[in-house]
């Protein structure tokens, strides 16, 4: 099946028509799509559900092709918090934690992703990864199927969105600097890393994915960050530091600006990782700023222990997760959440980014 990348147009009235008429090489995508719009019967696109997607899809690597339709929110997309009809065309190899991390076992299949064609909605947004929770369903998630990270859009968005940011704000970080090749093995270093922090003490899956869970999934993604951080800095090689540097720098420079950020869960978390400045993470130098997540690591610490005794987000008291987020600053309300950031880093990287 030979491809290039382009995108794909999927319209709501022949989209049976499309899939039915698949290739060999997509069939088990294009059946689970299949049975998904089967269920919904002639009811609108809105009506459709992707329970048979999120349940089942599973991944094959190069050279294998995959193909994933369904009903779904791309995060940092072009209509935030819409959910619409997309599909995604690619090949995929499995992604391993570096024998250099600490031990841990990968509960779910993960892969590093290479797009061939996909929909407008997803091309146009920052979306770089692909989990069941992302889907519309009918029926709650216990466990994760599949994780699909689509590593040439995570160093796209990093040499488009982050590298600018940073040298207009003049933010200097260890190892910064190299070719695509060095900041594609960077950025998959440190998406690793970020899973590695949540496998570190993991929350129930459920507890964390569904939207009256919001305030625990941030913290679940701020639990991942620190423990990534803390478990890279403890390795004391350059590698890992430039991995720890790459880490936060795609928070506070892309992530942490994405639309609609009030109610952006990965948003939240950025700004949140922002409040390390206080530690001494972000050190005033001549006309910038440099990162020195070493210095930070005291304040990033204490907040690691805080957030691994958080207690279940049911629960609205002392050690709740909304008790902990009101604490740091935030300002709570139906579902979005708004933090005041008038430091002259943020203000910077807000500019920056405002300019793209």
């Amino acid at each position: 099946m030979q491809t290039t990348k382009q995108i794909l147009v999927v319209t709501p009235r022949p989209r049976i028509g499309i899939l039915a008429a698949h290739p060999q090489e997509v069939s088990h995508g294009a059946a689970l799509a299949l049975a998904d719009f089967a269920l919904a019967g002639p009811a609108p696109l809105t009506g459709l559900r992707s329970d048979r997607v999120a349940q089942r899809f599973t991944t094959q690597v190069t050279p294998a092709v995959n193909l994933l339709v369904a009903r779904l929110t791309v995060p940092g997309g072009p209509w935030p918090g819409h959910f619409g009809l997309e599909a995604i065309l690619f090949r995929a190899s499995q992604a391993c934690m570096p024998e250099w991390f600490p031990p841990t076992t990968m509960p779910f299949p993960l892969h590093f992703c290479e797009v061939l064609a996909a929909t407008n909605g997803f091309l146009k947004g920052q979306g770089g990864v692909m989990f069941p929770e992302l889907l519309s369903r009918t029926e709650p998630i216990d466990k994760q199927a599949f994780g699909l990270v689509f590593i040439d859009r995570l160093t796209g968005l990093y040499l488009q969105r982050v590298v600018p940011v940073r040298i207009a704000v003049n933010l200097h970080a260890d190892g910064l600097e190299g070719d695509h090749a060095i900041l594609r093995r960077r950025r998959q270093v440190a998406f690793m890393a970020h899973e590695w922090g949540h496998l570190n003490e993991p929350m129930p899956y459920g507890l964390t994915v569904r939207a009256s869970r919001r305030p625990m999934a941030i913290i679940g993604e701020l639990h991942a960050d620190l423990a990534a951080i803390d478990m890279l800095a403890r390795q004391s090689t350059n590698e890992a530091t430039a991995t720890a540097d790459c880490l936060v720098l795609d928070r506070i420079a892309r992530e942490a600006w994405l639309p609609r950020a009030r109610s952006q869960v990965n948003s939240v978390a950025a700004r949140q990782l922002l409040l390390l400045r206080d530690g001494g993470a972000f050190h005033p130098v001549a006309e910038g700023y440099e990162l020195r997540l070493d210095r930070a690591l005291p304040r990033l610490l204490h907040e690691l222990g805080i957030v691994k005794a958080m207690e279940s987000a049911s629960s609205r008291g002392p050690g709740s997760a909304e008790d902990y987020l009101s604490k740091q600053g935030w300002v709570l309300s139906n579902n979005r959440y708004h933090l005041e950031l008038s430091d002259d880093l943020s203000m910077r990287l807000s500019t920056a980014s405002a300019s793209l």
